[in-house]
């Protein structure tokens, strides 16, 4: 009898766990809906730093993934070169590279991150965002991020998975454009999200939430966001808005800056990550 029971309410507790989680999977996608359309992409990179800061303030630095430093062993130029790391947070890549020998000076948008990565041995770490330093690189325009403009590196990574985190189209390019003459001769390592292959698009409940948006977003004044950059935004309470890559938009950005896009093998990271490499 007793067993009976405790088989029942086994199937019962598994029966509501697995309701609850549809239940959050379906209100996570509504309220990524809701949110990638009622934000403009500028409160959307807002929000996603406010994310990341509050969690450098309660989490420990994470460790360097294998598959990252295998990769800066295949494709970073030989110690002492000197890289740009942008995205530090508290410095995994830092720390990793400080101790290989390498200069490094760090960019990282969330301030209480800053000191982490300066205690670790960089030369310099500023506080600015990946579009603060395209406009000082391209456009000569002062900022947070002004006094990287003159620097000429022998390699630039663009830390884990941040390059997701340029949302916006034009400035993904104007971001690549800086790397390429911050360091004309030297790599672009870039890591990223990508879009299921077997993606089946929005569903009910997220197209439920992007409708509300919509009309929010108009009662705002805003003008009208592209469907596709809206479908192709991830969101989530750790990471905040992420853009998901298709290999095609890699390969494109690739084109447009006139480098040799390397895919890595190792897709077992669970973050595609290419090398942007300078024609000879």
């Amino acid at each position: 009898m007793v067993s009976h029971l405790l088989r029942g309410l086994t199937r019962a507790y598994l029966g509501a766990d697995a309701a609850f989680v549809r239940v959050r999977q379906a209100a996570l996608e509504a309220a990524g809906g809701f949110f990638s359309s009622a934000l403009t992409m500028e409160e959307q990179s807002t929000v996603s730093i406010g994310v990341y800061d509050a969690a450098f303030r309660r989490l420990p630095r994470r460790g360097l993934a294998d598959w990252e430093k295998s990769w800066f062993a295949r494709r970073l130029p030989a110690a002492p070169a000197r890289v740009l790391v942008g995205a530090a947070g508290l410095g995994p890549e830092v720390l990793h590279l400080v101790e290989g020998g390498y200069a490094v000076d760090a960019l990282e948008p969330a301030r209480g991150a800053g000191s982490a990565c300066a205690a670790l041995g960089a030369e310099s770490v500023i506080a600015a965002r990946y579009e603060d330093l395209a406009r000082a690189v391209l456009d000569g325009s002062e900022g947070p991020a002004s006094a990287l403009a003159k620097q000429r590196y022998d390699a630039v990574v663009i830390g884990w998975g941040s390059l997701s985190h340029v949302l916006d189209p034009g400035q993904r390019l104007r971001l690549l454009l800086a790397c390429d003459r911050l360091a004309p001769r030297g790599p672009i390592l870039a890591s990223f999200l990508e879009l299921s292959e077997n993606h089946a698009g929005p569903g009910r409940a997220r197209a439920a939430g992007s409708a509300l948006g919509r009309l929010v977003r108009r009662t705002r004044g805003l003008g009208p966001c592209r469907a596709e950059d809206v479908a192709a935004v991830g969101f989530g309470s750790w990471f905040g808005f992420i853009h998901l890559f298709t290999a095609e938009e890699v390969e494109d950005l690739g084109r447009r800056i006139s480098r040799q896009v390397i895919w890595e093998a190792d897709q077992r990271s669970g973050y595609p990550h290419v090398s942007f490499e300078a024609v000879p």
